[in-house]
């Protein structure tokens, strides 16, 4: 059975491999997705290599498609190398062009000497004919699809193999020009080998790029040579077959180093396939379903929309211009660009923040950035705190009334968003002999939840602890069954937390006796997770209390009772927003204090909010400018950092945006959604609203064993203020201003603008 589409996946396995799975993080509110997509918009350059090979593979879908391995001896193999470990595979594609099947030789770097500068070496299509050394360049473990055996629309060029990767192929309107933007080589040249009598084409003065030569090969003088020259930015070829006929279809190359390529952007249309080609097995112009429309480069980010002919640009602050070319708008000219391209592609640069309104819209947000490193400052706060006495309760049913586990969980309640809250009583009875106790009798609680919990009798805290495991068969675990007989934890009641209850003295007989009637506040967090095998009805995972039960000598037997407190996320408008406590949008309790955010475990649950002045905004008035569709935007992302052994759901403007578990997880970075943030200018505040709660107290400042912090924040990221392609969009903060030097970390921010195609 034919194997489609296998190249593709092998293309992917070798971009993704293992390393994007290892890179996951075991946090609960995850900000990256495969190290890819940062949740403050930050795309990485990991992300950035990956979309450069699906261009490929989109470009040229139409080889890509089919194809099947070649099988022969190694000496006999279209495409060799001198360097072991650097071809993985070789297959050639069922659509075939004028000499026969295109060849695609995949190139993993691998060797053993871990060296990035090797040969490869093509087989000419000429059976007396040499083999055809070509200089490579690729760094180790990374990888790349050579292109060989192609003929372009003028058959007269064929290229026998790329030693350099070709990323995008597209076509013109009238199907005379094909253009390619291939990579240039980091160190070494760059070489691509054709067959027959290619030569560039003069064109309106400009004949060649600078560095770029067409050369007879040493080995074969049938066979010509393409070579960039080290250390070229950017180069461009125009070659057409010996006789130099312009009306002959001809072949554009443009070369980009890493920076630029790691800031191409294709828009494809891909909604239907022309059906006027009489085989999908010849390679021709008119079944290029994939060919792009429109192409860019030099800027941080791009869209563009086909209905309003228009591209949308985030440029970041060092880069100046943006290049772009419309195959779907022939019109597209080079007025205001180099002339390096000629007047054959519809090609056109624009300058980046380049009118009077966009670079206003830069300097005003380079100084509110630089004055805002330390942090957004606060105006005030003011604090509450949680009264669970005013909660509606509900009556928690035993599964048996000699049992400590219950009938319901959260599920059944309907309380499936953030905490889940259990109120329980019992009582206990003392002896007294004259006027004291007699003795003092342990009491302890035991409880079983998923997954974490924070304890209070009698208004005092009595200790936190988790149950969550990444391991199978084990309670609280993530990815297997979760055994809910297993991970109870036990709390000794210390005869001060016992003696917080109200007292009275009953007689019975001669003996006297100290009644207590003690309560019991179980704030409980569930993670939510549902990985059960898919044998196990797995929507109900354990969750919330499953047990609980009072022991000791001194507890009166069948005082215990239990009840249940939350938040029906089915009368909420977005079923994951909410913390979980009835109370969490009350304005009513609210007082102003001279104090900063700070735990004390005794007192319970604690909110507090304030507010601050957002980024600038999205709007600048000015005399002369530009049209509402080219308007500039600062796009500044915002973080909200919280330092300290405690836990808090964090709200912007009413919305849960983060979860911070200060002791079990890595987290403290939570980005403030862009459209949740009232920019300055907007006539409204923002407010910062925090829940809170710990076993341990904070202190605030640099003093003390638990410090506690909470800062507004720019992303500062490594490599923000370095090359696009090296972006690894990885926080920095916090870290010495000599590392962050080092790391070229700071913040990072864009500027969004409009054009017209």
């Amino acid at each position: 059975m034919e194997k489609k589409y296998e190249a593709c996946f092998l293309y992917l396995t070798c971009c993704c491999c293992l390393s994007c799975f290892l890179s996951l993080r075991d946090v609960y509110t995850s900000y990256d997705y495969s190290a890819s997509i940062r949740e403050f918009g930050l795309m990485s350059g990991r992300l950035r290599n990956l979309r450069l090979g699906l261009l490929f593979l989109q470009s040229f879908s139409d080889i890509m498609a089919r194809t099947d391995p070649v099988v022969l001896p190694f000496m006999d193999m279209p495409v060799r190398s001198n360097l072991g470990k650097t071809i993985s595979q070789q297959r050639q594609s069922r659509v075939s062009g004028e000499k026969g099947p295109v060849g695609l030789t995949f190139v993993r770097n691998f060797s053993d000497e871990k060296q990035d500068r090797f040969e490869l070496i093509a087989r000419s299509n000429d059976a007396h004919g040499a083999p055809i050394r070509l200089s490579c360049h690729l760094a180790y473990k990374s990888s790349f699809i050579a292109l060989g055996n192609y003929t372009t629309l003028n058959p007269g060029i064929h290229l026998l193999l790329s030693a350099t990767p070709i990323h995008v192929r597209g076509f013109t309107k009238d199907g005379k020009r094909e253009v390619w933007i291939a990579a240039l080589a980091a160190s070494g040249p760059t070489e691509m080998a054709f067959s027959g009598e290619v030569d560039f084409i003069a064109a309106h003065g400009t004949s060649r790029s600078e560095g770029v030569e067409l050369r007879a090969s040493s080995e074969d003088r049938n066979v010509r040579v393409l070579s960039v020259a080290e250390g070229t930015k950017s180069a461009y070829a125009l070659l057409s077959d010996a006789d130099g006929d312009l009306s002959k279809p001809s072949l554009h190359i443009i070369f980009l180093d890493q920076a630029a390529l790691s800031t191409l952007y294709c828009h494809y249309d891909n909604r239907h396939a022309d059906k006027d080609s009489t085989s999908s097995d010849k390679l021709g112009a008119k079944n290029m379903a994939s060919a792009p429309k429109v192409v860019s480069w030099g800027s941080y980010n791009a869209l563009y929309d086909p209905r309003e002919k228009t591209l949308k640009v985030e440029s970041t602050e060092s880069q100046e211009k943006v290049h772009v070319l419309g195959f779907d708008n022939e019109g597209l000219s080079q007025s205001n660009g180099s002339p390096i391209y000629g007047p054959l592609l519809p090609y056109r640069s624009f300058s980046l923040k380049g009118n009077q309104s966009a670079v206003l819209k830069q300097n005003l947000a380079s100084h509110w950035t630089e004055q805002s490193r330390p942090g957004i400052s606060f105006l005030g706060w003011e604090t509450r705190t949680t009264n669970f006495g005013s909660f509606h309760w509900t009556d928690c049913p035993r599964v048996l009334p000699s049992s400590d586990r219950f009938q319901l969980v959260n599920l059944d309640y309907k309380f499936t968003s953030g905490h889940i809250l259990y109120r329980g009583t019992f009582k206990t009875r003392e002896p007294v002999h004259d006027g004291r106790l007699w003795r003092n009798r342990p009491v302890w609680l035991k409880i079983n939840i998923r997954h974490r919990v924070i304890a209070f009798v009698n208004g005092i805290c009595i200790g936190s602890h988790m149950t969550y495991s990444r391991q199978l068969l084990t309670p609280g675990a993530k990815m297997g069954y979760d055994p809910v007989r297993f991970g109870s934890h036990s709390y000794f009641l210390p005869s001060e937390v016992l003696g917080a209850a109200t007292a009275t003295l009953q007689k019975e007989g001669e003996s006297e006796y100290r009644d207590q009637e003690h309560e019991v506040i179980l704030v409980i967090d569930s993670f939510g997770l549902s990985r059960q095998p898919f044998v196990v009805d797995d929507i109900r995972n354990p969750r919330g209390l499953l047990s609980a039960g009072v022991r000791g000598k001194g507890v009166v037997e069948g005082s215990e009772h239990w009840q249940v407190a939350g938040v029906d996320v089915t009368g909420l408008d977005m079923a994951y927003g909410s913390t979980g406590f009835p109370d969490e949008h009350s304005q009513e309790g609210w007082e102003a204090t001279t104090q900063v955010p700070q735990v004390i475990p005794d007192k319970g649950v604690t909110w507090w909010r304030t507010r601050f002045e957002g980024p600038p905004s999205g709007t600048l008035s000015l005399s002369d400018t530009t049209t509402k569709s080219t308007e500039p935007t600062a796009n500044i992302p915002l973080c909200c950092r919280l330092e300290g052994e405690f836990s808090a759901m964090i709200l912007l403007n009413d919305v849960l945006v983060g979860r911070y578990f200060g002791s079990d997880s890595p987290q403290h970075e939570f980005y403030l959604m862009d459209g949740l943030v009232h920019k300055t200018g907007s006539g409204q505040l923002n407010e910062l609203k925090l829940m809170i709660y710990g076993a341990k107290a904070t202190t605030t400042g640099s003093e003390g064993n638990n410090t506690m912090s909470v800062r507004i924040l720019l992303w500062i990221v490594e490599d923000a203020q370095g090359s696009l392609g090296q972006w690894s969009g990885n926080t920095a903060f916090g870290v010495e201003e000599e590392t962050a030097n080092a790391l070229k970390a700071g913040p990072f921010w864009t500027v969004s603008q409009t054009f017209v195609l």
